[in-house]
């Protein structure tokens, strides 16, 4: 069998392997020039056949050989165009995204965004292969702003697969501090805490900070009370956002207050480059402790438990309050106890437990910030509630027993009335019966399995807990179960009760150590009379065949021999 192309008749090679027993022909690493018309042709003595096929070559987009993949940068208000160039075969479907949005932008003017147009159209360069025309996808945006900074991905699509590039837009504009936000606008240091003022900031080319005092004295980088960092702030894939920050050291500034640097007041953080600059103001003031809680409310109470309402400190601070403690003494007692609840959110709920019943308690609150603690609320004597007994008990077990002769019985912990629990009553008796049987549990258990009941038959049963006050209320009405049908039943599992009486399991034990005994006298018997074991005994008092003293001769079967015993 005969191969061939448009160039020639095709040989075994490193890439094409032509098969003669199948017909077929493989080529490895594929190329565009392998894309043509392949021949085969086949012939015997009878006769020769001959086919023809076409080869199509996809290729995957590239941006390989791009010429156009430049990041654009020009100055506000100018147009900005950005050319995105690929390779592929077929010609595929491009478009752009920008980072950070959604969805990707729609080729055309834009329904949003009227400045902004994409395109496709065929690129002026060429490629080796004449078959491949290199597509481009063209952004444009009219009267640019800074914030059309950012990162912008192209995409291209086609039937052999899909690729993506990413270029950046970069306007060039004066500086502006507009990404600072109000939360920076003042700031707090105090005490053994040093303080990055903060300012974020945006412009291209990258803008230079200085930084001036309230008392309009500079503060030049080799200052010992200030450390000045300025780094790029790119969160947002914007090549023109950046940080600055001015470290505030107190242990240098702290000679007073009124000393040389005083930390506390207005500083003024200046912005520029070659298109222009701007100044801003940070407030940096002293941080305070917070001030009195602004109220203190019981929200419930229980035996045992407090719980409180309290609201922030009325006093304004720069930094906010993280949460409170509660301090708390049994009244006219000096057994002082303290609870830090934070972090939480001001005006939480806070539950003071583990009380004694029918109690005063006097309660002093304050609030925390990251500074300190702050002023004690006023005193507010607190009395918990009287003891009383548990709340009803509720069973939590199934209706339908497992077993026909026992049942599982299953409740919750109830509400203990301000008083430890000590045990439980379980109840039961059949229904329609007027006299309950009853059993003690001890408190650590929330379960009991019932024995002896009957198969098929519907009982009443309830639980009472069991304190220092006495039993809780029975419930009304009871719970019902009903055990299986049946002689016997199946185990209720690990809790089960045996259903055989205290009689037999006696007998059983009792007869077997009988058993025993019997055995160990027969063996020392054995054992003295004729110095034999309790097997050899056994068996030779059992056996029927006649008895022969040590070497007499015997006959078997006409053939004499002698019998032994071996001891």
């Amino acid at each position: 069998m005969d191969y061939g192309a448009e160039v020639g008749t095709i040989a075994d090679h490193n890439r094409y392997r032509p098969s003669s027993t199948d017909g077929t022909l493989t080529i490895t690493n594929v190329q565009l020039g392998d894309e043509k018309w392949y021949w085969c042709e086949g012939r015997n003595e009878a006769d020769n056949v001959f086919g023809k096929a076409f080869f199509e070559v996809q290729m995957i987009p590239t941006f390989e050989r791009s010429l156009n993949l430049n990041n654009t940068e020009t100055r506000e208000g100018n147009k900005a165009i950005m050319i995105c160039q690929c390779e592929a075969k077929p010609n595929p479907k491009m478009r752009f995204h920008r980072v950070g949005y959604a969805a990707p932008y729609v080729n055309g003017v834009q329904p949003n965004d009227s400045r902004i147009n994409i395109y496709e159209k065929p690129s002026s360069a060429s490629h080796e292969n004449q078959e491949i025309i290199p597509q481009e996808v063209v952004i444009e945006i009219e009267n640019t702003t800074p914030n059309d900074t950012a990162n912008y991905t192209c995409i291209a699509e086609n039937s052999a697969g899909r690729n993506e590039t990413t270029m950046i837009i970069i306007i060039q504009h004066q500086p502006n501090f507009d990404l600072t936000p109000p939360s920076l606008l003042t700031q707090c240091i105090w005490e053994e805490h040093p303080r990055n003022v903060t300012v974020l900031l945006s412009g291209f080319p990258q803008p230079s900070v200085s930084w001036a005092r309230s008392d309009g004295k500079q503060i030049s980088p080799d200052q010992t009370a200030f450390k000045q960092y300025f780094e790029p702030y790119w969160e947002n894939g914007r090549r023109d956002e950046w940080m600055a920050n001015l470290e505030i050291n107190w242990e240098v500034t702290k000679g007073g207050i009124q000393g040389q640097y005083n930390p506390v007041g207005n500083y003024f953080p200046k912005a520029s480059n070659n298109l222009g600059a701007v100044d801003f103001t940070i407030n940096v003031v002293e941080a305070q402790l917070p001030g009195r809680v602004g109220g203190l409310n019981v929200t419930a109470k229980t035996a045992q438990s407090i719980t409180l309402f309290a609201r922030p400190p009325v006093e304004e601070n720069c930094i906010p309050v993280i949460g409170f403690e509660i301090m708390y003494k049994l009244h006219g007692t000096n057994d002082v106890h303290q609870i830090a609840l934070f972090p939480l959110d001001a005006g939480s709920s806070m539950k003071i437990d583990n009380l004694k019943s029918g109690s005063s308690y006097s309660v002093l609150v304050y609030a925390r910030n990251e500074r300190g603690r702050g002023e004690y609320s006023n005193s507010k004597i607190i009395e918990t509630l009287q003891s009383t007994v548990p709340e009803v008990v509720s069973i939590t077990s199934s209706t339908e027993s497992l077993s026909n002769v026992s049942h599982q019985v299953v409740w919750e912990m109830p509400l203990d009335g301000g008083e430890p629990i000590t045990q439980y009553l379980v109840s039961w008796r059949e229904v329609g019966a007027t006299v309950w049987n009853s059993r003690e549990i001890s408190s650590g258990s929330l379960w009991w399995t019932i024995p002896n009941l009957q198969p098929d038959t519907t009982y009443e049963v309830m639980v009472q807990a069991r304190n220092r006050k006495g039993l809780s209320a029975k419930p009304n009405p009871p719970s019902t179960f009903r055990t299986r049908p049946g002689s016997t039943g199946p185990s209720a599992g690990r809790f089960s009760n045996l259903s055989l009486s205290v009689e037999i399991h006696y007998l059983v034990i009792i007869g077997v150590i009988g058993l025993f005994i019997i055995l160990v006298a027969i063996d020392m018997i054995c054992f003295c009379s004729r110095d034999w074991g309790l097997l050899a005994c056994i068996c030779t008092g059992t056996s029927s065949s006649p008895k022969h003293p040590v070497g007499d001769i015997i006959s078997l079967d006409g053939a004499e021999y002698v019998y032994f015993i071996y001891t």
